[in-house]
């Protein structure tokens, strides 16, 4: 175990690894790194993507998600190695509304884009 990854972390990691490598180890015995896409997507997903949804929709969930992703990594960093105040990031109300607030504004801006992007 590498210096100063706990016993969950490394749990965490070889769980992932495993999840994301069983297709592909499923299929030959072996790691086969050619193998093909509807190998890792079950059939019942490959039909009902992202293509049914209509461009309004899957711009609000897109622009939703980088929203928010981007309020969560500039608080991240801001907490971590960031300029803050002592006690300035002890409690998480202040990050919980910046993922509501920038959520919300990346979700508006995305169905905005879908709308105009709609040609239907």
């Amino acid at each position: 175990m590498p210096p100063g990854m706990g016993l969950r972390r490394h749990l965490i990691v070889v769980l992932a690894v495993i999840s994301v490598s069983h297709p592909v180890f499923a299929q030959s015995g072996r790691l086969n790194l050619a193998v093909a896409p509807e190998l890792l997507v079950p059939p019942a997903l490959q039909q009902s993507g992202g293509s049914g949804m209509h461009p309004v929709a899957k711009g609000a969930l897109i622009g939703g998600a980088v929203g928010a992703a981007f309020v969560g990594a500039v608080g991240l960093w801001y907490c971590t190695i960031g300029p803050n105040e002592v006690g300035e990031c002890d409690s998480p109300r202040w990050l919980w509304k910046g993922l509501a607030i920038y959520g919300g504004a990346g979700a508006g801006i995305g169905a905005l884009i879908g709308a105009m992007v709609d040609r239907r």
